[in-house]
């Protein structure tokens, strides 16, 4: 693991974790990648939504 990655532990129910390893494989990719894709997609949106004018 590089000096610039962390690990972290991310407890899910026993068939969630089933489901995305499979789709892992279905889709040629880790688990891993899966979920820093998603984590990287989640930020993004966070900042999209902290730039957004005030509504009112």
């Amino acid at each position: 693991m590089s000096t610039n990655t962390r690990r972290i532990t991310v407890i899910i129910p026993k068939d969630t974790h089933l489901a995305l390893k499979l789709e892992a494989v279905r889709q040629e990719t880790t688990v891993s990648d899966i979920v820093r894709n998603l984590i990287d997609r989640w930020l993004q949106e966070q900042k999209k939504e902290q730039t957004k004018p005030p509504r009112g």
